[in-house]
């Protein structure tokens, strides 16, 4: 019997030790995860207000012009009329199929026409390798 009582305290003790301790880590964890995704939403914000702000005062064309090659979906985002969708698209066929050769090769992606290009254009390029 006093052996099930020493292991009843040392499991009481472990748990009344640790307990608070998880708790405080997970409630941490929590806060800190929705710091990071509050800052995440900020900064994509502040990126597409600027963006917004340049394109409605210099044309966004005249400040930002992206490589095809090498811009991120995000970055296709920016300009507008380009969804996050349409952007995806672009980024997974030039990570399939290869770098693009010219501007015009967008239209080869399926569900890009003509009026995507035309949005496209004044913002993009093709650098030279």
């Amino acid at each position: 019997m006093k052996r099930f009582q020493k292991e009843v305290l040392v499991l009481l003790f472990i748990i009344l030790t640790f307990y608070p301790a998880y708790r405080f880590y997970s409630r941490y964890r929590q806060s800190f995860t929705r710091a990071i995704k509050k800052t995440g939403e900020i900064s994509s914000s502040i990126a597409r207000n600027l963006a917004m702000d340049t394109v409605s005062h210099n044309g966004l064309q005249d400040t930002f012009r992206f490589n095809l090659n090498e811009v991120s979906w995000e970055a296709l985002t920016l300009i507008p009329g380009i969804g996050e969708h349409t952007a995806r698209k672009i980024v997974t066929y030039r990570l399939k199929n290869g770098k693009f050769r010219k501007v015009e090769d967008v239209l080869k992606i399926k569900g890009i026409g003509p009026s995507t290009l035309k949005k496209l254009k004044p913002y993009v390029y093709v650098g030279k390798d």
